[in-house]
């Protein structure tokens, strides 16, 4: 199967030539003053122009120009792949190769800038738009979309589903299949104690200086824990609820960290301040309910969780149906001893998916469901929320992936047998 380049204006598609061959089309998108992203439209030809659309985030960002592999489970379906910039190398940029550079020199900005966040997400958007103005159906026909994402993918996914699920769009995102997703990224900052016992200086900052790292060496989390400082220019940017789906539901109960560098990766400027007025008098001991101890007690408090209402009663937003799917959790001994109870909570990707779905479900049943539920005197919000949120274990790590394609086919096959979607 050959590809061959055609340019039209500022965009240009790859077609896939073969008398049998799936339609394969590749579309360069600009993004405003970042460069360009493709996105890759596999088989829309072949289905009404109001058949549902499966957008597929790669579970890691490629180089430029090398599209991503489509996974079996969605080949049978319109599917647009969005080839978002989110490297592991931080020092990578995104330049055109020598001679591929054929479009107007005012369209051919080459970012200068590493592709760390936002670019990702901003990447993801511009490529949703361009999807949304060029693939919707004609006069005032609908078309949903089902956002499909694994790893990185999947957090980029998350947060493109849940704020891209506006019901009175015709061409709108209705579902999301997550796998392994890191739906919180400020769960990889060690805790910050809410009620210090001591409020010493040293033994607080080693406390907060220890990140613990439980993961296996070689997996999938220990390799996402370990590109944190590369995927993110500062430690602020996990707070984003773009990053972290999870903050579009609740706070963080966490302070923001000044750097990444270990010398102060965890120390917030106000408690710098406090660590240094204690250590210009060491001997020197804050009476308990002096002026001095209650500022110092302040600095080194985090502040605690809080929930928001989302999507806002004002919001035409609505939470997609969605199947969260991760691997088994699985338990780590911690210095010979098996974890105790009221220890720091071990963060897995089984850990993040459940935490998403669980704050979906209660933003259905609290804030969605509860006119619902006053006006017809019933009581199904939770038995709706599991409905339409689904979670699932699929295994160990061995194992997950090869059981991965066919839920997730299953679960889309569910949502689009009412529209006929051939095989």
């Amino acid at each position: 199967m050959a590809l061959r380049t055609i340019r039209t204006g500022s965009w240009c598609r790859t077609f896939a030539s073969g008398s049998h061959a799936p339609h394969h089309e590749q579309v360069s998108v600009r993004c405003a003053s970042s460069g360009h992203i493709t996105v890759d439209l596999h088989n829309h030809l072949y289905h009404p122009p109001t058949a549902p659309l499966v957008i597929y985030l790669p579970s890691f960002s490629r180089p430029p120009h090398l599209s991503p592999p489509l996974p079996e489970f969605i080949k049978r379906y319109p599917t647009a792949v969005i080839n978002y910039r989110w490297p592991e190398d931080s020092l990578i940029s995104d330049p055109v190769p020598a001679g591929q550079n054929n479009q107007p020199e005012d369209d051919g900005i080459i970012p200068t800038n590493p592709l760390h966040w936002p670019t990702p997400i901003h990447d993801t958007l511009f490529g949703y738009s361009w999807i949304t103005d060029n693939l919707v159906p004609p006069e005032n026909q609908r078309r949903d979309i089902y956002v499909v994402g694994s790893y990185l993918g999947a957090s980029l996914a998350a947060s493109l589903a849940l704020t891209e699920s506006h019901i009175h769009e015709r061409m709108a995102v209705r579902g999301v299949a997550l796998y392994n997703g890191i739906y919180d990224w400020t769960a990889f900052l060690p805790p910050q104690n809410n009620n210090p016992a001591n409020p010493d200086a040293l033994a607080a900052m080693k406390s907060l200086l220890e990140l613990p790292d439980d993961d296996v060496e070689g997996s999938a989390m220990h390799y996402l824990r370990q590109l944190v400082p590369t995927l993110f220019k500062t430690p602020s940017n996990l707070f984003d609820p773009f990053a972290s789906a999870v903050l579009f539901f609740r706070s963080t109960g966490l302070l923001v960290p000044s750097s990444f560098e270990p010398s102060d990766s965890t120390i917030p400027p106000e408690l710098e301040r406090a660590i240094a007025e204690l250590s210009l008098d060491e001997t020197s001991t804050p009476a308990p309910g002096s002026p001095e101890a209650a500022r110092l007690e302040v600095a080194f408090k985090a502040p605690r969780k809080g929930y928001m209402a989302f999507p806002t009663r004002q919001s035409m937003l609505r939470i997609p149906e969605a199947l969260i799917l991760h691997e088994t959790g699985t338990a780590q001994p911690v210095r010979g001893k098996w974890r105790k109870r009221g220890t720091a909570a071990r963060n897995d990707f089984a850990s993040q998916a459940k935490e998403l779905a669980r704050v979906m479900r209660r933003s259905i049943s609290m804030y969605e469901l509860r006119e619902r539920m006053r006006v017809d005197d019933v009581d199904e919000g939770g038995a709706e929320a599991e409905r339409r949120v689904q979670l699932r274990d699929i295994g160990t790590e061995d194992v997950a992936e090869e059981a991965l394609g066919p839920v997730v086919e299953e679960w889309l096959e569910e949502k689009m047998d009412a529209c006929n979607v051939p095989a």
